[in-house]
């Protein structure tokens, strides 16, 4: 099942000038997720009830109507540490 942890927001850490390639990273700590793009931390989140082994799901969408947006995905790492 689908479930929202927090609102759309706005980040002017993504844009579509200067590189191409962006860095996500997302880290996963008890219940707190905190996501990040290019070092830059975007939110960070507490849901307890992320309390157990799951599954990744990565959505990707534009905020302007009819724009193609194309993801790939290169040197993904998944660690339980």
């Amino acid at each position: 099942n689908w479930k929202t942890v927090t609102a759309w927001t706005y980040s002017g850490a993504i844009t579509l000038q200067g590189a191409k390639t962006k860095r996500f990273d997302v880290f996963f700590q008890d219940t707190f997720i905190s996501l990040f793009v290019n070092g830059f931390e975007l939110i960070k989140v507490n849901d307890p009830t992320l309390n157990e082994p799951g599954k990744i799901l990565i959505g990707v969408d534009s905020s302007e109507a009819n724009q193609a947006v194309k993801v790939d995905f290169d040197n993904v790492v998944i660690v339980n540490k």
